[in-house]
């Protein structure tokens, strides 16, 4: 009974991060997605000056991502800050691989339907929402960026929001989209400076 404790102990993030998730699924993405769409409607005006938000935080996200590259391999080329430019490069390089597993699972985006609807493999941008790739990405190298520069994790953390948020209000994922791929980003995170910072320091 003793192990048992201990074994859900560990994983109880993992078990939380799992229920959040069904809950979501079932019961609050639909709803939070008609009433984003519901005040659209009521607010017409007012939501024009949403484009102008999406249309800031997607370049500024294109910026972040073009910096990251030049810090990461001047950083990796240089001999005092090279474990920096590692955990920035893995880190790109990594979840680029991992965030193509959306196109496997094939969930329909709130663009076509509301509903929790996966399909399988598709090659289709419309069947790519879960989890988000730019969250996954944005909180994966928010949780770097803070490793390395710790006096801006207020930033990093508020741009990668920033950046969740834009895509919801785009219609382009759902919340359950963008809690996963911050959670998974983060846990991402997590590891890379974990298994580097351990592999260099032996």
């Amino acid at each position: 009974m003793k192990f048992s404790l201990e074994h859900l102990s560990k994983y109880r993030k993992w078990i939380l991060f799992l229920l959040i998730l069904f809950l979501f699924f079932v019961y609050f993405d639909k709803g939070i997605m008609l009433f984003i769409k519901n005040v659209r409607l009521a607010y017409p005006e007012e939501f024009a000056y949403l484009k102008i938000f999406n249309n800031f935080i997607e370049r500024a996200y294109r910026v972040f991502i073009a910096i990251s590259v030049i810090l990461g391999f001047y950083n990796l080329f240089s001999k005092i800050q090279k474990e920096k430019g590692i955990k920035i490069i893995l880190g790109m390089v990594i979840v680029g691989i991992l965030s193509q597993v959306k196109y496997l699972l094939g969930r329909a985006r709130p663009k076509i339907t509301y509903e929790t609807i996966f399909t399988g493999p598709s090659k289709e941008y419309v069947y790519a929402s879960f989890p988000s790739g730019h969250t996954f990405f944005i909180f994966a190298m928010a949780r770097i960026y803070s490793h390395i520069y710790p006096k801006y994790r207020i930033f990093f953390y508020a741009f990668a929001i920033l950046v969740a948020l834009e895509r919801l209000l785009n219609f382009a994922h759902f919340p359950s989209d963008l809690i996963a791929g911050a959670f998974l980003g983060v846990c991402l995170g997590n590891i890379i400076i974990s298994k580097t910072s351990k592999k260099l320091k032996d």
